[in-house]
């Protein structure tokens, strides 16, 4: 994929500057930083110091390339279709596994066993849970299948025992027809991931894979809109570099005087 992607560096430039700057590929951020900032500090031909290495992982590398390469001819008709048909397979399992939802408690008593406890008090998603280490996805996608089929059948039988309609049924405390509702929810979010699973299972695990990263990625986001604000900062031409005090630009005056840089 990366010798594909060499190709496009020389006969699509356009692309390795969107790959670049959308953190879309190692050998991007490596091209951009070796053709427009020079070679004496590529820091960021080392992987772990690339902004977006949490993003640029091998388990999602199709995810990210693949669309590159069928829409510069390196990738044939029938491995662009594989690949799309895979993303949004993927794109759906995790929006199924963010919409199943239930209690701490419920979890636990559908067999998940490694349920974090929610001080908030407020339900857990099936994408919550896939943070935790050791959670198999799969498991979680039956657990959640089978609290509620059983609720469903003990909404059922409560509903022909008591017109008044208590909440006997009820997790937690959610009212019933609140229990009914996210119950519901369950087996339609259930329902689209059996297709998943049915279809293909490695778009659940690459939804899951995405799921544990959450925390982290939403971190990155956030680093990496501070760095391009600050590399976005305007510096007046003829600024004296020598005049600024703090250690911060002790050993790059000489450097900042020879780019005389408009924008940092």
């Amino acid at each position: 994929m990366h010798a594909c992607y060499l190709t496009v560096c020389v006969t699509h430039p356009h692309h390795v500057l969107h790959s670049a700057r959308g953190g879309a590929s190692y050998v991007g951020v490596l091209v951009d930083d070796l053709t427009r900032r020079g070679t004496s500090e590529p820091y960021r031909m080392f992987s772990s110091r690339v902004e977006h290495r949490l993003s640029v992982r091998p388990d999602n590398a199709d995810l990210r390339l693949t669309a590159v390469g069928a829409e510069v001819g390196l990738v044939g008709a029938e491995r662009a279709a594989a690949a799309a048909a895979r993303r949004g397979l993927t794109e759906e399992a995790l929006g199924a596994l963010r919409a199943m939802r239930m209690s701490p408690h419920a979890w636990r008593a559908a067999g998940i066993v490694a349920t974090p406890s929610a001080r908030h008090g407020r339900p857990l998603s099936a994408a919550d849970l896939l943070i935790t280490n050791g959670v198999d996805p799969l498991d979680v996608v039956s657990a959640a299948c089978s609290y509620a089929t059983s609720f469903a059948a003990r909404s059922s039988q409560h509903r022909e025992g008591d017109d008044g309609g208590g909440g006997g049924g009820c997790d937690d405390n959610m009212t019933s027809s609140n229990a009914t509702l996210a119950a519901s929810e369950l087996l339609a979010a259930a329902t689209t991931l059996a297709h998943v699973i049915a279809t293909d299972v490695s778009a659940l695990q690459s939804a899951a894979t995405e799921c544990y990263y959450s925390p982290y990625l939403e971190r990155q986001r956030r680093d990496i809109a501070q760095l391009e604000r600050e590399e976005g900062m305007e510096l007046p031409r003829g600024l004296d570099y020598d005049a600024i005090g703090g250690g911060t630009l002790r050993g790059a005056h000489t450097y900042s005087y020879k780019m005389s840089p408009v924008r940092a």
